[in-house]
Parts: C-alpha cells; sequence; structure tokens
C-alpha cells in the first residue's frame, strides 16, 4: 500500500435473493479499486457470516448497498438497521447505492412500506426512469444499456462533461432532487435530463447514488448479450474528497 492512499473500512450488504447475484461482489470491487484509497470488504447480512450491528457500523467508514429485484423485500431487512444506518452516515459515514441501494436512499414514502432510509437532501424521492418522460427504456424488467451524461467531480477531469457514455441499466432509479439543494450531480439520462448519478451531504457524512450500475463491465453486457458497455470507471468513493 502506497503511503499517500488512505485506508478504509467498507460493509457491503450480501443477501441471497434479495440481492441480485454477483452485484455485491462487483461492488467491493469497484471499491477496491479506488484510486487513491485502501479499502477492506466485510459482506454483512441475515445471511452471511457477519451481522451487521451498530458495533460494526461504528468502526466502518463505508455502508454500501447494491442492485437487487426488490424494494419491498429489501427493506423488511433493512428497517431495524435504518436508524444506525442513518447515524452511521450523520456522524461522517458514507453511504454507497447501486440500483437497489440507490433507491432505498429516498425518502420511500411511494414505496409499499412509505418509507427508506431518506438520506437525500430535500426529502427527495427515487423514482423508477422508466416511468419518466423521455425515458431510453419503458420496460422495467429489461437489461440493457443507456446513455449517461457524466461530469466529473474531482480530479484530473473535474468539470468535465462526457457525453452519451454507454452504461448498464436494469430498472434503475431517477433521483427527483429540489433544484436548490446541496447535492453534486454527476450523471444525468441523456434522453431526458433525469438525475442518474449523484453525491450530496447527509449531517458530517455524504451519500452517493447512482441509477445505473457503474460497477458493471464488459462481461455483464456480453452475459446478457447487449452491445458494446463502456464503464465509466467512476469510483464513487474518490468523489468524497
Amino acid at each position: 500500500m502506497s503511503q499517500d492512499q488512505a485506508t478504509l473500512k467498507a460493509l457491503v450488504w450480501r443477501q441471497d435473493k434479495v440481492v441480485s447475484t454477483g452485484c455485491p461482489e462487483s461492488l467491493a470491487a469497484m471499491l477496491q479499486d479506488t484510486p487513491g484509497y485502501d479499502i477492506s470488504i466485510t459482506y454483512v447480512g441475515p445471511d452471511q457470516d457477519i451481522q451487521l450491528t451498530d458495533d460494526l457500523l461504528n468502526s466502518a467508514d463505508i455502508f454500501a448497498y447494491p442492485g437487487g429485484p426488490d424494494v419491498d423485500d429489501a427493506w423488511e431487512y433493512l428497517k431495524s438497521h435504518a436508524q444506525a444506518i442513518r447515524d452511521f452516515v450523520s456522524n461522517g459515514g458514507r453511504y454507497i447505492g447501486m440500483c437497489l441501494g440507490a433507491y432505498l436512499a429516498g425518502a420511500g414514502t411511494d414505496f409499499a412500506s412509505g418509507e427508506a432510509f431518506n438520506l437525500l437532501p430535500g426529502n427527495a424521492e427515487t423514482q423508477e426512469e422508466t416511468d419518466q418522460d423521455g425515458a431510453q427504456v419503458t420496460e422495467p424488467d429489461k437489461d440493457t444499456i443507456v446513455a449517461v451524461d457524466y461530469t466529473w467531480g474531482s480530479g484530473s477531469k473535474a468539470g468535465h462533461t462526457e457525453k452519451n457514455r454507454n452504461m448498464y441499466f436494469q430498472d434503475g432509479t431517477t433521483i427527483d432532487m429540489p433544484q436548490q439543494c446541496s447535492a453534486k450531480v454527476l450523471g444525468r439520462y441523456s434522453s431526458n435530463g433525469d438525475i442518474a448519478i449523484s453525491v450530496s451531504p447527509y449531517g458530517k457524512g455524504f451519500v452517493g447514488v447512482s441509477g445505473v450500475h457503474l460497477e458493471a463491465d464488459q462481461a455483464w453486457c456480453e452475459c446478457t448479450h447487449l452491445l458494446t458497455c463502456v464503464s465509466l470507471g467512476l469510483k464513487l468513493t474518490a468523489e468524497y474528497r
């Protein structure tokens, strides 16, 4: 490990049938590839060797939730941890939500449960992009690629927008942020400008969410017979600098 690397501990949720096969491992790999960081991974969940506890959260730097099929099924297992996770972020932790994890970061008033983590500015809701005007995809269960305009928020490319980047999408969310808020919008769906990726403060901590699968590589697209999928190579953790 380089002496100038920051050492962080990440808890990645993994749970059979509630999160999609391979998503926790891909998210963990993305975190571990983050430039400038040495990130250790611990998988947590009700069917894992290690269970999520308040003490474990307090020892961590990142809580990451990957993609999965159903918000309400996920919330059934998470609701008992909800306040602890809010406190974790408020006290300086980082929440990273990919696809389903992004849905869960919103207020959740449109979900069957009527609630979620509510970690986003202005009680922002997370909604299905497939239901929005001008969406590139209107079939919620379709594995596909969508175009995203991504604006780098840090590093040598800070402020530079890359147009029409092909990203892996499967019933991803858009984030309905207030126009005037503290969020840094990093990605928008190219066809309609809806928010796809954002980083925002929550107390002393930060929340990074993405409706597209930033952790996906070409293998994801090949195994689902899609066209070329160009990984953005974005490491949300690095945007917290």
